[in-house]
């Protein structure tokens, strides 16, 4: 699964910029795991953009992109109606400059 965001700061160090991205998405992800959107929001950018799994998109099940709060809180709506259960596991991520990528594995049961 890709999602790419963006973000409302810049690291000059390319490590150091990963490292940063890898650490706001495993928190993202626990805080999605805990079903807490407010603590997946609290430090992303007002205008950022969140990819679902390509997948999804080509099937017509989800937009290709959500932007904003707004967008991606109907995402999740939808996506929690349809699945009772599941767990997003980070795998590692990407600094692109003005944005990232991450990818992790979902694993969860239909409600």
């Amino acid at each position: 699964m890709f999602t790419a965001w963006s973000r409302s700061y810049r690291l000059t160090r390319r490590a150091s910029a990963e490292k940063a991205i890898w650490r706001e998405f495993r928190r993202n992800a626990e805080a999605s795991n805990r079903r807490d959107l407010e603590a997946v929001l609290l430090n992303d950018h007002p205008d950022f953009e969140f990819c679902p799994p390509r997948q999804l998109a080509d099937s017509g099940i989800a937009d290709p992109s959500y932007r904003g709060r707004d967008g991606y809180l109907r995402f999740m709506s939808g996506w929690f109606s349809a699945w009772g259960d599941f767990r997003f596991g980070p795998k590692g991520a990407i600094d692109l400059g003005d944005r990232g990528v991450v990818v992790g594995k979902l694993a969860g049961r239909a409600a």
